[in-house]
């Protein structure tokens, strides 16, 4: 995991990438700062920040630890293969995975019932056996930019204008420490059924200040990108915890329940 040191060492790399990161919330896209910012490091204090032919950037500069703690957490939380999820037992605790019971019609016209682990989707809340379930980006993938800002500001509150509001962003420490036992369950977004169940809509709304990085959420998001690189760094968000849901295959998609809750409810 990233440490005080791997920063230091990274940021005397002569060619490593060092200019100024951040996500307009008009395109939801990692890309690079306005002003020709770039990082920079305090040689005695070790702090970075961000800097340009005429000063500091107001209110960007980021202790190491902070920094290196911060980026440890945003490692430890994602997952390679977002499908891994599944079998995670924070995951499953979060989520409400347990053995349900399941009607099956038999060849002969009768009825049986079989416990099988299921979950039910975040956005319906109709039961699935695991099998069925599929594990939905809640930033989509398509908007990578959206789910940084998520994982950020859930990671620390001063990354964005506004801290956090969902259960998850409530227990990190615990998510981290694998405190399975202690984790609150996340529950499901209860969908308006009076909504057509699908609609023309894929577009996220704005969420003003909790979707806006602040100077130092700039200036850890730079540092992310030195570190592993921008595609790197939307997959570690893309893919993190915080940001998979389960979900049924009607939610799980560009006009399902989950866009048409999250972008009108």
């Amino acid at each position: 995991m990233p440490t005080v040191l791997d920063l230091t060492n990274r940021y005397n790399v002569q060619y490593s990438a060092k200019a100024g990161r951040n996500v307009p919330t008009t395109t939801g896209k990692l890309g690079i700062l306005p002003g020709q910012y770039t990082l920079q490091r305090d040689g005695m204090t070790g702090a970075f920040s961000l800097a340009n032919a005429f000063g500091t950037l107001p209110g960007s500069t980021l202790a190491a630890a902070t920094a290196a703690t911060n980026a440890t957490t945003l490692e430890t939380l994602h997952f390679a293969n977002h499908l891994h999820v599944k079998t995670d037992l924070r995951w499953r605790r979060m989520y409400h995975y347990k053995n349900r019971p399941f009607r099956f019609k038999r060849a002969n016209g009768n009825y049986i019932t079989q416990q099988l682990p299921s979950f039910p989707c975040h956005y319906c809340g109709i039961y699935l056996p695991e099998e069925f379930i599929e594990v939905d980006h809640r930033q989509p993938q398509a908007s990578p930019g959206s789910a940084i800002i998520k994982v950020l500001r859930s990671i620390n509150a001063g990354y964005t204008g506004g801290a956090s509001v969902g259960t998850k962003a409530g227990q990190i420490a615990d998510l981290e420490a694998n405190n399975v036992g202690v984790l609150n369950t996340v529950d499901v977004s209860e969908y308006d059924w009076n909504v057509a169940w699908q609609a023309g809509v894929g577009f996220m709304t704005p969420r003003a200040a909790r979707y806006t990085l602040s100077s130092q959420g700039q200036t850890f998001l730079t540092i992310c990108c030195m570190l592993w690189g921008s595609l790197a760094v939307e997959k570690r968000c893309l893919n993190s915890i915080i940001n998979l849901v389960p979900a049924c295959r009607m939610c799980n998609g560009a006009q399902g329940k989950g866009s048409k809750l999250y972008a009108v409810q």
